[in-house]
């Protein structure tokens, strides 16, 4: 807004009554031989909205300090009397400024959950939109505004592709895990056998993201990426240990990385069948894990069957360790 100030030959003070953060601010510029010079001063800046106002003084006599100051009271207590026209419609403008900055403050300081928390909300609210847009910023904007959630906010909990498909499997796995809970403790103690544990867990983890299938197919294709070779490691090796532990393992020692990666396998070469099976209510998926789990526990007696052949052999390192710490 540009406003431009004549005055007359004796005019020898401008004050400018400027508002921001509800007080008023006067400032006097002596005319001091300016010629035309141009003062401009910031007046608000809240968002996107600022107000630029520019003064034009023309030139004139050069007075003495005590009338340009009593010019300059007479003004202020003026001023204080009755408002210049046109004060009231910058008020307005400026409370209005104020009121959406402090509106937007607040709808910023309800969304203040832990990230933790948003993550999965927003990946939940983002899947019907990831089959047209992808894991991508706009349909992370599009979730974040039918959730009520700041888009800044949300930018924070799920900066990009990589951390919305992390996101993604972690709720996947706690859903399966919720899920598995529930049926063995119906179940009961030794009512349900390792094998049809672990065939409960793959079972239920693809019939949750039945209606999402799109989604799984580009989180597998962001993940097989090379970039994110690491990423797919991970979620991977995480989401096998869920299934292991809602399946009750409690193993230690070197079984707890081979049924993990002997797992990571099935669930790999499954999560591709189902992807383009058409069959009726996924038999043909359902009877591909059978398949996987038999020879899985086709693999695991023959192990144990060579193992216990070697039990009575002697064991070299017991035979160094006496040469090492000989007896006394």
């Amino acid at each position: 807004m540009t406003a431009q100030l004549h005055f007359a030959v004796d005019a020898l003070a401008l004050q400018l009554l400027l508002e921001r953060a509800q007080r008023l601010i006067d400032i006097v510029v002596a005319n001091h031989d300016l010629h035309a010079a141009v003062l401009s001063i910031h007046v608000i800046e809240a968002g996107t909205a600022s107000m630029l106002v520019k003064i034009r003084i023309k030139s004139g006599k050069q007075a003495c300090p005590s009338e340009a100051r009593r010019i300059t009271e007479h003004r202020l207590q003026d001023k204080r009397s009755r408002p210049a026209p046109g004060d009231e419609a910058v008020g307005a403008a400026i409370a209005a400024l104020e009121t959406q900055r402090r509106s937007g403050y607040a709808a910023k300081m309800i969304e203040d959950i832990p990230l933790a928390d948003l993550r999965p909300r927003l990946v939940g609210a983002m899947l019907p939109n990831v089959p047209f847009d992808g894991w991508t910023a706009l349909a992370r904007d599009a979730a974040a505004d039918s959730e009520g959630i700041d888009r800044d906010i949300a930018a924070m909990a799920l900066p990009d592709a990589a951390a919305m498909v992390d996101a993604f499997t972690a709720r996947a796995d706690a859903m399966m895990t919720e899920v598995m809970t529930g049926a063995i403790a119906a179940a009961g103690p030794g009512g349900m056998k390792i094998r049809d544990r672990i065939r409960l867990a793959l079972r239920t983890r693809l019939e949750q993201a039945d209606e999402d299938r799109e989604a799984v197919r580009r989180a597998l294709t962001l993940l097989a990426n090379p970039a994110h070779a690491g990423l797919a490691a991970r979620t991977l090796w995480r989401t096998t240990d869920a299934m292991w532990r809602a399946a009750g393992d409690t193993a230690t020692d070197f079984n707890y990385y081979s049924k993990r990666a002997i797992l990571g396998s099935v669930y790999s070469a499954t999560l591709l069948y189902w992807l383009d099976d058409d069959s009726d209510g996924h038999g043909a998926t359902w009877g591909f894990i059978d398949r996987r789990i038999d020879g899985i526990m086709a693999f695991e007696k023959t192990k144990a069957r060579v193992t216990n052949s070697f039990k009575d052999w002697p064991n070299p390192a017991r035979f160094l360790g006496r040469l090492r710490y000989p007896a006394v």
